[in-house]
């Protein structure tokens, strides 16, 4: 099915949005944790999938998956980290 339909105006009056009040402002500390370079193997593909599901990301020039190490540690890819320099 298809419909059409139009809009009809009855009445028009001034509006005025509501002014609200202004709210605190919150700061909050953002925990961030550093990402660490992982090796994974070609064919280990549901670690990779699981890895992007956490927010790793592939980085071609290092031939590196990146990490963030809280989660590594967490699932114990420690073994797996690739240290820098």
């Amino acid at each position: 099915m298809r419909y059409k339909t139009a809009e009809i105006i009855i009445a028009e009056s001034p509006w005025q949005p509501p002014v609200d009040e202004p709210q605190p402002v919150q700061h909050t500390t953002v925990k961030t944790t550093p990402y660490v370079g992982l090796k994974i193997g070609y064919r280990e593909t549901q670690l990779r999938n699981d890895l992007k599901a956490i927010g790793a990301h592939w980085s071609p020039g290092d031939r590196l998956w990146y990490a963030p190490e809280e989660y590594v540690r967490r699932i114990g890819l420690t073994d797996r980290i690739v240290k820098r320099g």
